[in-house]
């Protein structure tokens, strides 16, 4: 209310602008600065992302050089004696390659079946 009736007046006293106008250049400069830090901070973690998404994809990729891979699982599963530890495939102990194996060999027992 005070400062009203000093506009009104003409007792106020204004600072000059220059200073605040400075200080809010300062603010702006280092928010940018925070702002691309982070930015490459993100691209950092974007790119060691898929970089191990990419070294991930290729270890879990079955190789299949000789054609022989699918005997060489059933003779392993044989050797250790882990014979129907997906049957069925909704055990607990039923999970990830060996899942995918199974349904692998349900689906060539299948169309072994139509033959």
């Amino acid at each position: 209310m005070k400062a009203i009736k000093k506009a009104q007046n003409g007792t106020a006293k204004y600072s000059d602008p220059k200073p605040l106008l400075d200080s809010l250049s300062n603010v702006r400069k280092k928010l940018d600065a925070e702002k691309a830090s982070v930015n490459a901070k993100h691209l950092n973690d974007q790119r060691r992302y898929n970089k191990a998404k990419k070294d991930l994809s290729k270890k879990t990729t079955p190789k299949a050089k000789d054609g022989k891979w699918i005997q060489k699982a059933a003779a392993s599963i044989k050797r250790r004696g882990t014979e129907g530890k997906c049957t069925p495939i909704t055990k607990p102990g039923c999970t990830g390659r060996a899942k995918a194996l199974a349904k692998t060999f349900k689906k060539i027992a299948k169309s072994n079946k139509k033959k």
